[in-house]
């Protein structure tokens, strides 16, 4: 192989390049300016991004249309159904322009294939049909490239998989199964949590004392931080009044709550709640010595209908959100306190 050889390989795969921009340039070009036009009217071009120093009396390059819709992603182009999935492929797209435009001469034929594909798919997106085609041609021109070099060109890679230094122990033996799954004595139901049930006692014992809750709980980090948030608040020091959870289905939400719930009534279960499994570390970390009695208020959305009383007692029924939460927070004395707005069905003010 020549000495020159990967050089010339990598100039090739700019040329490619920087067809396959300038194509995307010709097929988004026009769909990008109708796009502005529609958003900002006659003075889309105030809104236009490009180059610092760059002639603003000239077209837009292939720069300047990719940093306009990025620049107006969240204003304008997210909300257009044809780029919804495309984010992705106009910032690999920018790469590539800067890749060229700031060329060293050191260009890996994958990441040509990579730029490639991505101009493909932002001009697919704008239904830039004979700029696909062109930009494809040139995909498949850097594929035969890179697939035509000889062996010889390419190392030889050793694919048996290297012997164990030791005889690996099956999996069950190092992490052991709880005894339950072992019996196959498991059920969904046991194993799904339920705050409401929770809140009223019910379910298994895993969930409903705090101290063999925790015992099961491993506080991920995540975890910790909003414990220790909550020790902080409870205690009358430094702490978040209100934490948003966000995440993905089973993520852990539910837990989180429960594990909430456990901390601010351990007290009244009969608890010292610094000493939980896993709470001593919390503690110290706040500066807090232990928390004394909370009241707690558990509202979970799906548990009762709209129709539905949401508590009877004392010849009186509660219908209402905010009249749940201040009967739990201080009895029937704090109900009356919004008893209009209860009657009404109308959230009270902030007064």
């Amino acid at each position: 192989m020549s000495r020159n050889k990967p050089r010339d390989t990598a100039q090739a795969a700019k040329q490619r390049i920087e067809s396959g921009l300038e194509a995307l340039r010709v097929g988004l070009g026009p769909w990008v300016t109708t796009q502005m036009q529609q958003r900002y009217g006659e003075r889309w071009k105030l809104y236009v991004s490009r180059a610092q120093g760059a002639d603003g009396n000239r077209g837009l390059d292939v720069y300047a249309l990719l940093k306009t819709v990025l620049d107006n992603w969240g204003d304008h182009f997210r909300h257009v159904e044809e780029l919804r999935k495309t984010r992705s492929f106009i910032f690999l797209a920018m790469d590539a322009r800067n890749a060229v435009a700031h060329f060293s001469g050191d260009l890996k034929p994958r990441e040509a294939l990579r730029y490639l594909d991505a101009l493909r798919e932002v001009a697919a997106a704008v239904a830039a049909t004979p700029q696909v085609h062109i930009i494809e041609q040139l995909y498949e021109e850097q594929r035969v490239s890179d697939t035509s070099r000889s062996e010889a060109e390419v190392p030889q890679l050793a694919l048996d998989e290297p012997a164990a230094a030791h005889q690996l122990r099956p999996w069950r033996h190092v992490c052991e199964p709880h005894p339950d799954v072992l019996e196959a004595g498991s059920s969904d139901e046991k194993f799904a949590a339920n705050l409401a049930q929770v809140d009223q006692g019910e379910g298994s014992v895993e969930y409903v004392d705090p101290a063999a809750f925790f015992r099961i709980t491993y506080l991920t980090e995540g975890l910790r931080q909003v414990l220790t948030s909550t020790v902080g608040r409870l205690a009358g020091g430094a702490g978040d009044p209100v934490v948003g959870l966000q995440t993905n289905f089973g993520g852990g939400k539910t837990h989180t709550m429960l594990a909430l719930h456990h901390l601010a009534g351990a007290a009244d279960a009969g608890y010292r709640p610094e000493t939980l499994t896993g709470m001593a570390p919390v503690f110290e970390a706040v500066g807090v010595e232990t928390l004394s009695s909370v009241r707690r208020a558990v509202f979970v959305g799906t548990h009762k209908g709209a129709a539905e009383a949401m508590h009877k007692g004392d010849g009186r029924e509660i219908h209402t959100l905010w009249g749940y939460l201040a009967w739990r927070l201080g009895g029937w004395p704090a109900f009356d306190t919004i008893a209009a707005s209860e009657t009404a069905r109308t959230n009270p003010g902030s007064e």
